[in-house]
């Protein structure tokens, strides 16, 4: 097997671990302590580690400029957008907030390719996101039809989040 292969394996199972334990401990998280709270917890820690990792390999803090519109997405995306999920997970399975979740790929290829400069939306593009969606529909099918409020919130919330992403991907940081 080659390297670059290798690397692909394991990134995909360092994911898979990942994405397959959030929302479990989430789960496990908000039945001893407040939704907020405990997620203020985990993303001052996450943003520790993330900051000290960062500053051990000699990179840079944002500029100044930059972390007005950087608190803007943060706020939305965490405190907003991942905090309604984090409160939803008092009623909802792990199981099924994951794989609601897991449409946000989906969602946010969608919605890029309607923005004036996103890539033009082409038959490849709808095909992919029409076997994507349906795969995720297919898991959640029986449970599907009894979503109650808080799981479609948690849903919209994450169609929610592909909109800051853009904006701040092709208004804020001009990428």
């Amino acid at each position: 097997m080659s390297k670059p292969t290798l690397r692909a394996y394991i990134a995909w199972i360092a994911i898979c671990i990942i994405w397959g334990t959030t929302y479990l401990a989430i789960r496990i998280g908000v039945a001893d302590f407040p939704p907020m709270l405990f997620a203020g917890f985990r993303w001052i820690a996450a943003g520790l580690i993330l900051v000290s990792v960062q500053r051990l390999m000699g990179n840079k803090l944002p500029p100044k400029e930059e972390i007005k519109h950087l608190a803007l997405v943060g706020i939305a995306l965490l405190g907003i957008g991942n905090g309604l999920v984090v409160v939803a997970e008092q009623w909802i399975p792990s199981g099924l907030t994951a794989l609601l979740m897991t449409t946000l790929p989906f969602w946010m290829v969608g919605f890029e390719s309607l923005l004036p400069k996103g890539p033009n939306f082409n038959r490849y593009i709808f095909i992919g996101l029409l076997l994507g969606l349906s795969g995720c529909f297919y898991d959640v099918r029986k449970r599907f039809a009894a979503l109650d409020t808080w799981q479609l919130l948690t849903w919209c919330v994450r169609i929610d989040g592909c909109g800051y992403c853009l904006v701040s991907r092709q208004y804020l940081f001009k990428v």
